[in-house]
This record gives structure tokens, C-alpha cells and sequence, in this order.
């Protein structure tokens, strides 16, 4: 069946439209073919009603909103779980949070607020990755001075490693090579 006369049927007599299992090739689409099915319903109002399609989209939003809820709790207590990790090794975090008050201005766009003295100076993701980080590495500075491996180059060459992460990659990488396991 041509483009032309799908087109056609679909216009005139189409009132539900089906799609076959195979696959046709349209010159300039890559639309399956359409059967035309005359009687199968009087319009998409005999289908999906008024009512269920308002029952699925708060469902649909209800569940978003959980969601969202159940994922920055995790985050705050992923970040509460990291920084009693920290304090209990001893890792200074005091750099991830603001020392002093940051001097107010007024913004057009948001209820924005001026950060005061101990305010996070990211979001609860970011915190959590960076105190996790820390924790990390770390842990396998200690496992690197059991096993006689040397990192101190790794401290020293901000440059070249500027994140945590980063220092944690290349000293587990360093550990692996020693045959120490280290995660």
C-alpha cells in the first residue's frame, strides 16, 4: 500500500488506527504500516476517558513527588553518615563549609539568601561525594603505609591531581600494582 493511499485511508475512514507487525518502508518515514479499522471505535473518547487519564497523571505525579522526597533524605543522611566517618578518622572537612558570613545582596530571581558561618558550601549530592571521597582515600593512605607503597608525590602534585577522587584513583591504581586490594 502506497504512502499516498495510507494517508487517505487514514483521513477518511480511519477511526482507531492499528499498527501492523511488519514493518513497511516509507520513502521518507520510518512510520510502520497502518491498517485501517473502520468500526473498532467511535473516537479516543471510547478508549481512554476523561477520568482515568486524571487518575493515571496523579498517580504518575505522586509518585514522582515520593521519589524526589525519599532521594534528598538519602542524600542529607548520606552526608550525616560521611561526616561522623570523617570525624571518626580524624579528616578535616572544615573547607567544604563557609567560615564567615558572605556579605548580602539582593537578587531578582528566588528567595536567594546570603551563606552564614557553617552553612554547606554545596548540595547535599556534591557533599556527600566529596566527604565520601575523603573518607576513601583516606583509608587507603593506611593501606598504602602497610603495605609500603609510596603516595606522596600524589599530595604534592596538585596539578596534575586537583580532586580527591582523583587521588584516591591513581593511589588505588598504585595499591593494585602492589597487590594490595583496595576498596
Amino acid at each position: 500500500m502506497s504512502c499516498a493511499r495510507v494517508r487517505a485511508a487514514h483521513n477518511v475512514h480511519v477511526r482507531a488506527a492499528v499498527f501492523d507487525r511488519r514493518w513497511a518502508r516509507a520513502p521518507h518515514r520510518g512510520f510502520p504500516r497502518v491498517r485501517a479499522v473502520a468500526d473498532a471505535a467511535n473516537g479516543l473518547g471510547d478508549i481512554v476517558s476523561v477520568d482515568s487519564a486524571a487518575k493515571a497523571g496523579l498517580i504518575v505525579l505522586g509518585v514522582r513527588v515520593a521519589a524526589l522526597g525519599l532521594g534528598k533524605a538519602k542524600q542529607g543522611s548520606d552526608v550525616e553518615r560521611g561526616t561522623a566517618m570523617a570525624v571518626e578518622r580524624g579528616i578535616d572537612c572544615s573547607d567544604l563549609y563557609w567560615a564567615e558570613d558572605a556579605e548580602s545582596r539582593w537578587y531578582l530571581i528566588g528567595p536567594w539568601s546570603a551563606p552564614k558561618r557553617g552553612d554547606a558550601k554545596y548540595g547535599a549530592g556534591r557533599m556527600s561525594q566529596e566527604i565520601n571521597g575523603r573518607v576513601r582515600y583516606h583509608d587507603a593512605k593506611i593501606k598504602a603505609d602497610e603495605g609500603g607503597v609510596k603516595y606522596t608525590d600524589i599530595d604534592a602534585l596538585s596539578a596534575m591531581y586537583p580532586t580527591t577522587p582523583k587521588k584516591f584513583v591513581e593511589l588505588r591504581r598504585r595499591l593494585r600494582e602492589a597487590g594490595i586490594d583496595c576498596e
